[in-house]
């Protein structure tokens, strides 16, 4: 199966048959409720591919995105998963 194949089938399952996404323009998704992207987001915080990242460099994500609106939940969700 190619990339390309993967993919469309990825799209076809959330956002067909778990309704996980909405499309958003031309090629364009975004999850149908904000909180799984905030869960993402916070488990990229810990986590960069596959493995956990380091105490220190959890800790300059996180000191980074502090007092940004958008990162509120993301953080809250970071401080929960840890």
């Amino acid at each position: 199966m190619s990339l390309d194949d993967f993919v469309a089938k990825l799209v076809d399952i959330f956002k067909y048959q778990a309704g996980l996404f909405n499309e958003f323009g031309q090629n364009s998704f975004r999850f149908i409720h904000r909180t799984f992207q905030e869960y993402l987001a916070a488990k990229s915080i810990i986590y960069s591919n596959g493995s956990e990242r380091s105490e220190d460099m959890i800790y300059e994500i996180i000191k980074s995105r502090i007092g940004i609106p958008n990162w509120r939940v993301p953080l809250s969700m970071t401080f929960g998963i840890l």
